[in-house]
């Protein structure tokens, strides 16, 4: 159940900004020793055998009435679709591959999924589909608990955001009609991922897993088509896609290929032994623990809560996730400014994380830059060529024009020969008579 431990600062240091408002942060207690919240030692081979009856659980108006949550709201408005954008991505992560592992609670059988760097997704079947729990690594609490109608979106306890079932954000007053669901689901999640540690584990059925992944398949493509719709959730998907996609990117290969595992075995009627699940114990070093960092969602980001004598109290905003599953340290480590070398390896492991990043952005960039270059030379080449091909081609059109010879001087008659000649001594005997002086 929710527990509030007054932890010490150098556990948020330490941990390494794990995520806030709700998705982190020293309010949430962490399960690091139990032996069996291991990721390496979750998952259960699947097992054979007729397909069990399928319990659905409470709706949320029979659950049992809980306490209702404070009501907050994200200061940077572009983290809105924050909660429900990271569940939607491990979702997607996780894809088609079998849960790590089921167990028994209130009388249905949920199933459990925990990734590579702690997160984990639980589910339970419901009429009409299945009830989804969402929690960050470490997290008692869920940051995002979803139904076929709603997704409420929780941080440290408190109810953030509403989402209904086209994904649009539910407006101010139309969440308080909803914060006694809110506050239901609140309670079962925390109950919820007790039972998932401390109950004991079973192996899915791999017939009930068969019949009912459908159902798990249409609430993603659900998912997509809402989130198609929404403009605000799109936008905030495409700024933070980059690193979500690199959080993710071990985790959904690990997943597809168990998916693929499970179809082969599938078509061999489940003869033979089961394939082996994501995280076998002992076979599975996924990222050697180690997760890369995650971008802050908001920046900056502060929640702040409302309750109905209008205090408010400040929270850090949506954060960055952890650096990595901490499930193998012990309370002392975590807490130990002297255990040897944690803080530093930690530091540096996020420094290291830090820089890869940058640097693939920034070879990224290059590489664009490049090839805008290259675009720019190739369009200015073609444009010559196009230029040359118009000019000759006119040139080849043009009419061609010739330069005649002069037209050649005919020459005289014999009788115009004698008639100049007659004109001639004329004019020279006028010219003698002009010229000669007066009488004296």
């Amino acid at each position: 159940m929710m527990q509030k431990n007054r932890c010490h600062p150098s556990l948020s240091v330490l941990v390494g900004l794990l995520i806030s408002a709700g998705l982190a942060g020293c309010d949430q207690k962490k399960d690091a020793a139990n032996p069996a919240s291991s990721a390496n030692a979750l998952a259960l081979p699947l097992t054979t055998g007729s397909a069990a009856p399928v319990v659905p659980a409470p709706p949320v108006a029979s659950l049992p009435s809980a306490p209702r949550p404070r009501i907050a709201r994200v200061e940077n408005q572009t983290d809105n679709y924050a909660y429900i954008d990271r569940a939607y991505e491990m979702s997607g992560a996780i894809g088609q591959a079998p849960p790590d592992y089921g167990f028994d609670f209130d009388g249905v059988s949920p199933w459990a999924w925990q990734s590579a760097h702690g997160d984990v997704q639980l589910a339970e079947p419901i009429d009409g589909g299945y009830r989804y729990y969402y929690y960050q690594p470490g997290a008692t609490e869920p940051y995002l608990v979803r139904d076929p109608q709603y997704a409420y979106g929780f941080a440290d306890g408190q109810l953030v955001a509403v989402y209904d079932d086209e994904g649009h954000l539910l407006q101010p007053e139309q969440i308080d009609q909803r914060i006694d669901d809110a506050g239901r689901y609140l309670a079962r999640a925390a109950a919820l991922y007790e039972a998932s540690r401390q109950s004991e584990r079973r192996s899915v059925n791999a017939a009930n897993w068969a019949e009912q992944r459908t159902a798990l398949d249409a609430a993603r493509s659900r998912w997509e088509a809402e989130q198609s719709q929404q403009q605000a959730w799109r936008a905030y998907h495409a700024q933070h896609q980059a690193e979500e996609q690199a959080y993710w990117l071990g985790e959904r290969d690990q997943r597809e290929q168990s998916a693929r595992s499970f179809d082969d075995w599938s078509s061999r009627g489940f003869g033979g032994p089961p394939p082996r699940p994501v995280g076998y114990a002992g076979d599975d070093n996924r990222n050697n623990g180690q997760a890369p960092a995650r971008q802050s969602a908001g920046q900056n980001g502060v929640v702040r809560g409302d309750t109905p004598d209008q205090t408010s109290q400040p929270l850090v905003g949506f954060g960055r996730r952890d650096n990595g599953p901490q499930q193998n340290q012990t309370p002392d480590q975590a807490h130990t400014p002297g255990a040897p070398g944690v803080a530093d390896q930690q530091t540096q492991a996020r420094a290291a994380a830090d820089a890869a990043a940058r640097a693939q952005q920034q070879k990224a960039q290059a590489d664009a830059a490049r090839a805008q270059q290259q675009a720019q030379a190739d369009a200015a080449r073609a444009e010559r060529l196009s230029q040359a091909t118009s000019q000759a081609r006119q040139s080849a059109g043009a009419p061609q024009t010739q330069t005649l010879p002069a037209k050649p001087t005919m020459a005289p008659d014999k009788a115009s020969q004698t008639e100049t000649k007659k004109a001639n001594d004329d004019a020279r005997r006028h010219d003698g008579a002009s010229e000669k002086p007066p009488a004296q």
